[in-house]
């Protein structure tokens, strides 16, 4: 029994031998770091606001557990060795976790947001209102400049509206709103929504009223939408302020069906009002309109809208030059949607004075890249020009590129003012419609008309097949919407030249003559302040 146990004993001896010299290899293997985490993926944070991520080296036992840290941009946010982040100015920007140990990575997507708190704009504003750059400011409802208000609004201001009240700005009859931003920095009016979750409507819109003349019962009427103001007057040359450099992203209302909030919105608007570089992106409604009234408008871009592009009412008869259209193929209003929509009135009367603007240097990009692509557009998208119910605009110098239908003609008092002159086409090329020309079933008038219309060689109208052709393919969307278009006509284009100022209706001093016919020629005016992809901008 004792040898049985000496000999046990001297097992586990052994054992214990064996197990130290097991513990003692394993402590002196390495252990290499396999991966890397971060405590945010995303991280927002003002300008000059700090916040800290952290780093997590898997696994927890590793030997070489130490990082180091980097920006993409330093002039966004910058980054210390212990991982503290500071937002330095607005934008985005991306920092990454290195382990010294196998060169394991993670980043985190930084967002810097304008420094200061948020205001409220709700109410009325009476007399004299200067806002400040430095805050960002949230519509609530109705927001209303009153008769002898100025509301002043500096360069680079942020301002959001309340989705849940539908926050709209209204300039009132005698009111009047001084924006002016800059190219390098514009102001802004967008939705209150986070990164990735804005969308068409997520606000009301921007909205001017003024005296200028409508053709109205009475010569007064109220705004669409359910705002509370009226418009229209007898003073052509009212002035209801300033807008330049202003972007406006998101907005639009259907109050009820045909009474909807735009994007941007004039009401009787005169004269003496300055509208100039404007965009307006993803608009739940037509991205403009214009209600009577006399205003002139330069470089204004429809942005992936909803509905129309530009649609013109109610006596409208200013003179507009350089507007650019850009559609979503895969987005488009069930009411039909078109590039230019117009008429005199709901009627399609003769009440004066009768809508009669007059356009030059216009280009309108529909959805279609390819006339074999109609398969894949919204079935809601319908005319580059739908002309009805009496208008009598007029369009020269333009590109009209994409749509199922070209120019459609409704009604026989519009085909009227066309046979007189007084609606009038001309230096006009339509791109790679579905079919150039269409009119209402059962008109006084056919398709072959407005055909031989279009084509009199009095008017220098031009069919082109295709986009290839026009050489303006890079300029239509894509299902990408960080793609960024390409504006300018490339060299060798037929648009770089053809174009004619003679016609008496573009001779004014308000129309820069030009050589070229559309929007652009070879100097991109929507460089520095214009943005493609507000889905996912840091406000």
């Amino acid at each position: 029994m004792k040898t049985f146990s000496k000999k046990i004993n001297l097992a586990l001896v052994m054992f214990a031998i064996v197990s130290m010299v097991v513990t003692s290899c394993k402590k002196d293997e390495n252990v290499s770091v396999t991966g890397v985490t971060l405590n945010h993926s995303t991280l927002t944070l003002a300008v000059g606001e700090t916040a800290l991520l952290t780093a997590d080296v898997q696994p927890s036992d590793a030997d070489t557990k130490s990082v180091t840290w980097n920006t993409d941009d330093i002039t966004i946010a910058a980054v210390d060795n212990d991982g503290t982040v500071l937002g330095v100015q607005i934008g985005t920007t991306t920092i990454t976790v290195t382990t010294t140990d196998g060169a394991k990575t993670a980043s985190c997507e930084i967002t810097v947001i304008q420094a200061g708190n948020q205001k409220s704009l709700q109410g009325e504003i009476f007399g004299n209102r200067t806002l400040s750059a430095d805050s960002v400011y949230l519509l609530k409802g109705f927001v209303y400049v009153t008769n002898g208000a100025v509301l002043t609004i500096p360069a680079g201001t942020v301002i959001k509206g309340e989705k849940s009240t539908m926050g709209s700005l209204i300039i009132e009859k005698g009111g009047k709103i001084d924006a002016q931003g800059t190219s390098t920095n514009p102001i802004v009016f967008t939705s209150n929504q986070e990164v990735g979750a804005r969308t068409y409507g997520d606000w009301g819109g921007l909205i001017l009223c003024g005296k200028a003349i409508i053709n109205q019962t009475g010569g007064d009427a109220q705004v669409e939408g359910g705002p509370r103001s009226h418009y229209g007057g007898t003073d052509n040359a009212d002035n209801s302020g300033t807008l330049k450099y202003v972007r406006i992203e998101f907005a639009g209302y259907p109050f009820q069906p045909d009474k909807e909030i735009n994007g941007l919105s004039f009401f009787g608007v005169g004269s003496g009002t300055t509208i100039d570089y404007i965009q307006v992106s993803y608009a739940a409604d037509d991205s403009y309109e214009w209600f009577g009234g006399n205003v002139n408008c330069k470089h204004l871009i429809a942005f992936r809208g909803l509905d129309d592009e530009f649609d013109t009412d109610n006596g409208y008869s200013g003179n507009l030059q350089f507007l650019i259209g850009l559609r979503d193929y895969r987005k488009a209003d069930v009411s039909g949607s078109n590039g230019f929509e117009s008429d005199n009135d709901a009627a399609g009367d003769g009440n004066t004075p009768i809508t009669s603007p007059v356009f030059s240097n216009i280009t309108l990009i529909g959805p279609l890249d390819t006339t074999s692509k109609s398969g894949s557009i919204s079935s809601d998208y319908k005319r580059a020009m739908h002309l009805r119910r009496n208008t009598k605009l007029s369009v020269f110098n333009s590109v009209f590129a994409g749509w199922p239908v070209g120019l459609y003609l409704d009604g026989s008092n519009t085909w009227a003012n066309a046979q007189a002159g007084e609606l009038q086409i001309k230096n006009t090329a339509l791109v790679g419609m579905i079919s150039n020309y269409g009119v209402p079933s059962g008109s006084s008038f056919t398709s072959t008309d407005v055909t031989n219309w279009f084509t009199d060689a009095s008017r220098n109208n031009s069919t082109i097949i295709g986009p290839l052709g026009a050489k303006i393919k890079g300029a239509f969307l894509t299902s990408t919407e960080a793609t960024v278009p390409i504006v300018l006509p490339l060299a060798g284009s037929p648009l770089l030249s053809g174009a004619d100022f003679t016609d008496s209706k573009i001779t004014s001093s308000f129309f820069t003559p030009t050589t070229y016919i559309g929007a652009f020629g070879t100097e991109d005016w929507t460089a520095g302040w214009v943005n493609w992809n507000p889905q996912q901008t840091a406000y």
